[in-house]
């Protein structure tokens, strides 16, 4: 048995409960699957962590395929963004927006006014944008939005920006501003058979990894309400973190060493 392990549940419970609950959980993952347009089915994940005052994020698309019924990839089928609350409301601002290892950019040489052939930091390319009421206007129950298409920038009075500082970013796909299905995300599971919408337009093909700061003093029972949108517009699908598993955020490391002590005294 590690010695570690062995000396800490060999403490009476409180006094475990006490350690435990002094070192916050900085690291949670949430996952949602829900149904899509014409009989796909939706499945995404963000793994949320912390460390000193930047909170990175990595949004996955982890659905088996991303086609409807009739074997067609379509952009309402396509995860576009992710919208979450955070209690208390801090104010974040931008870092960065890059591909990760194993996930790449697909359909690169239709990138406009060149090809974006090998190319990683998309942060021109995504937006992020918080509010203080809470709600999105037409849009999710949420105060903090990051999404490639236009549908991130309506009736938002504050921060409209993208990753790179809230500055102009690299375009590398025309027009300048957010807007359209051009870098939102497909699974990497499945064939690719695009329809007509997503043919001409450069795609991510698995993860995309997120950093913002601001989230000195946050833990992960900060995060509420979250959610994984789809397509161009709020009328496309919106599929939601169920409640139960917001109890991730705290509870997910917390459980694990309470179950060994209560194992030990038994």
């Amino acid at each position: 048995m590690n010695k570690k392990l062995s000396a800490l549940t060999a403490l009476p419970a409180a006094t475990l409960l006490a350690v435990v609950a002094a070192v916050p959980v900085q690291a949670a993952t949430v996952t949602a699957s829900g149904p899509g347009i014409n009989g796909a089915q939706l499945s995404a994940q963000a793994s949320f962590d912390i460390s000193g005052d930047n909170l990175t994020i990595t949004l996955t698309n982890i659905a088996t395929a991303d086609e409807e019924t009739g074997g067609l990839d379509t952009p309402g089928n396509t995860l576009t963004g992710l919208f979450f609350d955070i209690i208390g409301s801090p104010a974040l601002t931008t870092v960065s927006a890059t591909i990760p290892g194993g996930s790449s950019i697909i359909q690169d040489a239709t990138c406009v006014p060149g090809t974006c052939a090998g190319v990683t930091d998309v942060s021109g390319e995504w937006g992020f944008s918080q509010t203080q009421d809470f709600a999105f206007t037409g849009g999710p129950n949420a105060g903090y939005g990051i999404a490639s298409p236009g549908y991130l920038t309506t009736g938002l009075p504050m921060n409209i920006g993208n990753f790179n500082n809230g500055g102009a970013g690299t375009n590398l796909d025309d027009p300048d501003s957010l807007d359209g299905i051009n870098f939102g995300i497909i699974s990497d599971a499945g064939s690719y058979n695009p329809n007509g919408g997503l043919v001409d337009d450069p795609l991510i093909r698995d993860s995309l990894v997120l950093v913002l700061s601001g989230a000195e003093g946050l833990s992960m029972s900060d995060f509420i309400n979250v959610s994984f949108q789809y397509g161009t517009s709020f009328d496309e699908p919106n599929v939601v973190v169920p409640v139960p598993a917001a109890v991730w955020l705290f509870g997910s490391g917390l459980l694990g060493l309470v179950g060994v002590a209560r194992k030990r005294r038994s």
